[in-house]
């Protein structure tokens, strides 16, 4: 079986990642694998096939991303609402039939988020990219690599620079769509982390009750939860306990969650060790540059006093290496020396800030984080897209 990487996302639990991420994020399949509280994403080889559609549709008529803003500026809306309803209630007080209707009501709210989100991700727009980084490489007057051109145009959008590089009108639409897709990228990203401060004071209050710690209460089925809640039926621990580990399905034919077979299991782990045997890996530059610095690997971070006291520990050689990065991490681009991330485009978040920062970023490296470790003394080259141990 065939798969593609798309993300690793930090502690995104069973709960989640069953209720919202599968019911939404996919267009036809895929699977979702929880190993040492990150959450990976893999698209089936039809994925890639319909989203691939879906991408020309939108680079062959550029103006739907403005459908797009609308949509995310409603459910920035339908947030900000929804968490000024949680911060007026005593959750201490309310029954437990209402805390599971305010779960119900802010997976409703998730998943109209992933369906809006889902298309800025690197799969859906790689065409539009590839269709920049094309038109851009057949400038052969210019000496300067493709991608720190791009870099240039995206980070400064100047006039001088336009007619400098003598860009199209064709070209300079899709500068603009970058710009754009990023820009909304990264308002919709910070919707995200409303909704994740949300989604982790209901599951304080469900912990609180319950006598569970949170981490069990985000490995919980939907219906599991409402059973707790609403019945008082206890989960089995021995189950919630092994999903902390791992734990991994497929997502098929709108949303039919089934167990890996050993085929795709394997072709899981084969894909891994195939992938993390090198020292050396690439992905795409997104601000040039090369320096050497410490490898600082960052962790699991579930509150904003975590991101805090992460940021507070980095060196201004330090480099960087996430699955993805988020909002939280904003500030440390103005402390460390690169970024390097599993994850991402030309659009992603990491993108928007290594260019605002002009700061050495190389993005969708696939396996950055599993192939070095804490403190690893790496050499991060933003011109060739490489790093090497």
């Amino acid at each position: 079986m065939k798969i593609t990487f798309l993300w690793r996302e930090n502690y995104v639990g069973y709960l989640w990642a069953s209720s919202v991420t599968a019911k939404s994020y996919f267009v036809h399949s895929g699977i979702l694998a929880y190993q040492n509280e990150v959450l990976s994403a893999y698209a089936t080889e039809l994925e890639i096939k319909k989203v691939k559609k879906m991408t020309e549709a939108i680079s062959n008529n550029p103006a739907v991303i403005s459908n797009y803003k609308k949509n995310f500026k409603q459910i920035k809306d339908k947030t900000l609402k929804f968490e000024k309803k949680i911060n007026t209630i005593n959750l201490s007080k309310i029954t437990s039939r209402r805390l599971y209707a305010l779960f119900e009501n802010l997976i409703l709210i998730l998943n109209e988020y992933i369906k809006a989100y889902s298309w800025t991700e690197a799969h859906f727009l790689s065409g539009i990219e590839n269709e920049l980084y094309s038109a851009i490489a057949k400038k052969k007057f210019i000496k300067k690599s493709t991608a720190e051109i791009i870099a240039q145009l995206l980070a400064h959008k100047s006039k001088k620079l336009y007619q400098q590089y003598k860009i199209t009108d064709q070209e300079h639409l899709l500068l603009n769509t970058v710009n754009s897709a990023a820009r909304m990228r990264f308002q919709a990203k910070k919707t995200m982390t409303n909704l994740a401060n949300i989604s982790e004071t209901l599951m304080r209050e469900v912990a609180r009750r319950s006598y569970l710690a949170v981490s069990q209460v985000s490995q919980l089925e939907l219906n599991q939860l409402k059973k707790l809640l609403c019945q008082e039926v206890k989960p089995n621990l021995e189950i919630i306990n092994h999903r902390q580990k791992n734990f991994a399905f497929m997502i098929s034919n709108k949303y039919s969650i089934r167990t890996l077979t050993n085929r795709q299991a394997n072709a899981i782990k084969q894909y891994e060790q195939k992938q993390t045997k090198t020292k050396k890996i690439h992905g795409f530059v997104v601000y040039p540059g090369k320096v050497t610095g410490r490898a600082r690997i960052v962790p699991p971070l579930f509150s904003q006093e975590d991101y805090r006291t992460y940021i507070k520990s980095l060196q201004p050689k330090d480099i960087i290496i996430a699955p993805m990065t988020s909002p939280y991490l904003t500030p440390a681009f103005s402390k460390v020396a690169a970024v390097i991330t599993d994850e991402g485009g030309l659009m992603s978040h990491a993108a928007l800030i290594a260019r605002e920062k002009r700061i050495p970023c190389i993005i969708g490296t696939l396996i950055a984080t599993k192939t070095f470790n804490e403190g690893d003394r790496i050499t991060v080259d933003a011109n060739t897209g490489t790093i090497n141990k």
